[in-house]
């Protein structure tokens, strides 16, 4: 009798604990939101000491930028930052922003590869010195909020 009571004390235990679990909602099940990000980098509204950072290079075909991008946001897991291109001469249709889906936890650096779709001016060189005819900045992101 106290056996059989002690099993069932145990298996309402563990239910409990189960529907527990299932109530959590995981990181990746979180709803991801829309980040705006000001031309320096942080987020809109937000603390200017933490941002938004990288730096990128293009590969030989110039057609495809790859960015070592930065979260330094603690209370955001980036899922997918938006990049706009410019380049020169500049018009309207020179500008683009791309996308890419990717993760990047809080403080630390993620690589993201955009395919362009469109091959970069080349660089040019003046007083011995090379500047390119193309920028990027992050204007976006997508985010899930880290709790916490």
């Amino acid at each position: 009798m106290i056996r059989a009571l002690s099993l069932i004390f145990a298996a309402s235990i563990m239910l409990t604990a189960g529907c527990r679990e299932a109530a959590r909602t995981p990181l990746d099940q979180t709803p991801e939101q829309d980040l705006r990000i000001t031309f320096g980098g942080f987020l809109d509204g937000g603390d200017e000491n933490q941002k938004i950072e990288g730096t990128c290079s293009i590969d030989d075909a110039r057609s495809v930028l790859t960015c070592d991008i930065y979260n330094g946001l603690p209370k955001w897991q980036i899922t997918a930052p938006i990049v706009r291109v410019t380049w020169a001469p500049y018009s309207q249709a020179d500008v683009r922003d791309f996308s890419e889906r990717v993760t990047i936890q809080p403080l630390t650096t993620g690589t993201v590869r955009f395919k362009l779709g469109k091959q970069l001016p080349a660089d040019e060189i003046l007083l011995g010195r090379r500047v390119s005819q193309w920028s990027w900045l992050v204007v976006g992101a997508k985010a899930r909020p880290i709790s916490g």
